[in-house]
């Protein structure tokens, strides 16, 4: 087995600095300090999560539930229908719900951050939620909500909901300002119960309306540049063989000149980027507007999943930012590299999984429930020296670190 070396630049979209007020602030200092701590990132994802299973009394459903009338819940109140009195809500998901806290964590991956699950607080942090989202599939106004969000596209996982199909079915793909899905009035009340957060609510305020904007071109003698975009925008990550323009030899050089931090880690002194660069153009065309650069950082992984604390999967629980790595080391099956799914950039997260919300930390994911729902779109960011990828960050990721030996 063999350890990795690595740079990683984090970028941002500038608009996120006049959204820091009423709270909100210090929560997002706080995300970006855990942010630059990170030391592989990674990302997770699938497009479109069409099936669910059951996972110990999480219910869960296929995505279509059939045209009958039978599927239609009535809920006039003339009518002398039993699933009033007694509905029938099995189709609603309740993350906050004991059972599901059980199955949603990676119990090793907390421990290695010296966190033990309680389940007994887990339960009285979050049972107020889980009342919330019980209450709310008692309503038959509310199922019917739920049910016209479904045949609209609305994408379930254990760990959150994907609402772009929902975009797409009921807005169109062509949006001026992208408030359209975060306005709709089935997910304005869907809102209130399932991401009652700050953080959620930053994220569908600031981040939303970027995630569904048509980007014009940036790059408009360049074809390829946009068609890497695409890919980016629809994927959430894109590999690199090489960054083009980027000296690796002199980036190297610069690290090492660097004082090195508490961690022994180097960090650049100034930005490894300018605006005509490749990096940049793919941060501009990705986000649709200017970016701001927060740092880049020299890391050395080695294959040893005790090691490294933020090796499980997890998101990072600040919505839409980039981190974009260089590889100073060739990263393949015999060292640790990053795992990604592609599509799951545009999730909104429960807050059960945020390392800000409820019981601070408990934002590792259990492996298992993360390759039933995304297992088709695992990929590992191989790559040879000078090349990398670049991700957002809200995507589910993590770092593989069962490096085979090479013989």
């Amino acid at each position: 087995s063999r350890a990795v070396s690595l740079l990683r630049f984090v970028v941002s979209f500038r608009s996120v600095r006049a959204c820091h007020g009423s709270g909100v602030r210090m929560m997002m200092a706080q995300s970006w300090l855990h942010l630059l701590t990170l030391v592989v990132g990674g990302l997770c994802g699938l497009a479109a999560i069409l099936m669910c299973t059951k996972m110990n009394g999480y219910s869960t459903f296929m995505s279509s539930l059939g045209s009958s009338e039978e599927a239609v819940l009535d809920c006039d109140d003339s009518l002398t229908d039993t699933r009033k009195q007694s509905p029938d809500a099995s189709f609603i998901p309740n993350p906050f719900a004991l059972e599901v806290l059980k199955d949603l964590y990676d119990v090793e991956g907390l421990q290695m951050m010296g966190i033990r699950l309680d389940f007994d607080k887990l339960n009285q942090t979050w049972q107020g939620s889980a009342k919330a989202v019980a209450d709310y599939a008692k309503s038959c106004g509310n199922r019917q909500s739920f049910q016209r969000l479904l045949k609209a596209g609305l994408t379930l996982s254990p760990f959150g909901m994907d609402f772009s199909k929902v975009q797409l079915h009921r807005h169109g793909p062509a949006e001026k300002n992208g408030k359209d899905v975060a306005n709709d009035d089935d997910v304005r009340e869907l809102r209130k119960v399932f991401f009652p957060t700050r953080a959620n609510k930053f994220i569908w305020e600031v981040d939303t309306p970027h995630w569904y904007r048509v980007v014009p071109s940036f790059n408009f003698l360049a074809r390829g540049v946009d068609m890497m975009i695409d890919s980016f925008r629809s994927n959430g990550f894109l590999k690199m063989d090489r960054w083009i323009g980027l000296d690796v030899d002199r980036l190297i050089h610069e690290l090492g000149d660097a004082a090195p931090n508490k961690q022994g880690q180097a960090q650049a002194q100034k930005p490894p980027l300018n605006h005509d660069s490749l990096l940049a153009k793919l941060a501009r065309g990705y986000v649709g507007s200017a970016v701001d650069y927060h740092g880049a950082l020299r890391m050395t992984v080695q294959p040893f999943r005790k090691d490294y604390s933020n090796s499980p999967w997890h998101h990072d629980g600040c919505g839409k930012r980039l981190k974009a790595f260089i590889y100073l080391t060739d990263v393949d099956e015999h060292t640790p590299c990053t795992q990604v799914a592609a599509g799951t950039q545009h999730f909104h997260w429960y807050p059960t999984t945020h390392y800000f919300a409820g019981q601070q930390g408990h934002n590792k994911l259990n492996p298992k429930g993360i390759h039933r729902a995304f297992e088709p779109s695992i990929t590992r960011m191989f790559g040879k020296v000078g090349g990398g990828f670049i991700f957002d960050t809200n995507t589910l990721h993590a770092a593989d670190m069962d490096s085979k030996i090479k013989l």
